[in-house]
């Protein structure tokens, strides 16, 4: 009877202590699984998109410290909603963002951008850089100039404001200027898949220009009372002629610039296709009855096109688009 009830105890002990072995682990198991990630796993955790679209990428979640074109360290916001970009507004739109503001000289409006930069504040820079009253006013939480604009002292007052973050798209073209503020923005992704559509095109016009022009030539007017322009390779005229291949008539200036011409010089201009950029006081149409006008090939064989100086005198991808369909439409129909 003794061995049986010392049996007995024995196999209780057993049982409680297993019992509390299992309780311990269990206890350590439950603690690990409710305590905060460690570092590592917190980073690998990425942050939702934020709501105005930006690229999902953790390493744009905070604020970062970049060094512009003009070598300024800017501070940038994570991802900023109130965005003032003069004369930078195209590729802004690219990367789906809207400026809070648009620019303007004199009377030469972005049009083309209507649709993508409504209900965006219109800022007239004729009198010179932007006014301060009114940056001040539009509490932007981010500038990016041209650095023909960051001069004088005018990043300086800027800088003020907001962060200020400068492009030199004086050397840039408007591709590299495109990535550069897509870097900025962390908006790589978005410029890459409209740069791929936009070298398409590109591809089949030029086929079909080729196809349609062979070796005849353009050129790119302005028109005056006493005398007209040539666009030489800028705007409109880069897309023509480099992008597109185009043969450049002889009186287009070889670089980019304009040549000023009289209108004694207006015989001479036998291209055989002429895009007259229109102006507020001077057209195609004002020289309907001038028979130096009407003597030229491309006006006997229809073979001008009116286009618009807020499309032709800017440059961009969204520019560079409409500035396409302009060509193709009055060279291949």
């Amino acid at each position: 009877m003794q061995r049986i009830r010392s049996l007995t105890i024995c196999i209780l002990f057993t049982v409680l202590f297993a019992a509390l072995l299992s309780a311990c682990a269990g206890g350590r198991d439950n603690a690990e699984g409710s305590a905060a990630p460690t570092q590592s796993q917190s980073q690998s955790q990425s942050p939702p998109a934020a709501a105005s679209g930006a690229e999902a990428d953790p390493q744009e979640a905070k604020p970062k410290t970049v060094v512009d074109d003009a070598g300024h360290q800017v501070v940038v916001p994570a991802h900023p909603q109130r965005i003032v970009a003069p004369y930078l507004e195209d590729p802004l739109a690219v990367l789906g963002l809207k400026p809070v503001a648009q620019v303007l000289y004199g009377n030469v409006e972005q049009n083309y951008l209507k649709d993508e930069l409504a209900g965006a504040e219109i800022i007239d820079t004729t009198g010179g850089g932007l006014p301060l009253e009114k940056l001040v006013e539009l509490s932007p939480d981010l500038i990016v100039l041209g650095k023909g604009m960051a001069g004088d002292g005018a990043y300086e007052q800027y800088a003020k404001i907001a962060p200020t973050f400068v492009v030199d798209n004086l050397t840039k073209s408007w591709r590299e200027t495109l990535l550069t503020m897509a870097g900025l923005l962390g908006r790589e992704q978005a410029a890459a898949d409209r740069l791929e559509a936009y070298d398409r095109q590109v591809e089949q016009a030029k086929g079909q220009l080729r196809e349609a022009v062979g070796d005849g030539t353009a050129a790119v007017i302005v028109l005056s009372e006493k005398e007209f322009y040539t666009m030489g390779h800028i705007q409109g005229g880069r897309m023509l002629f480099d992008e597109l291949g185009v043969k450049p008539h002889s009186l287009t200036p070889d670089k980019d610039e304009w040549n000023t011409l009289s209108m004694e010089k207006l015989p001479e201009l036998d291209a055989d296709y002429l895009f007259v950029i229109k102006t507020e006081r001077y057209q195609a149409s004002a020289l309907e009855s001038n028979s130096l006008w009407k003597g030229l090939p491309a006006v006997k064989q229809g073979h001008v096109l009116e286009v618009e100086s807020g499309i032709w005198q800017y440059s961009g991808l969204i520019c560079n688009e409409r500035v396409l369909a302009d060509i193709v439409g009055a060279i291949v129909g």
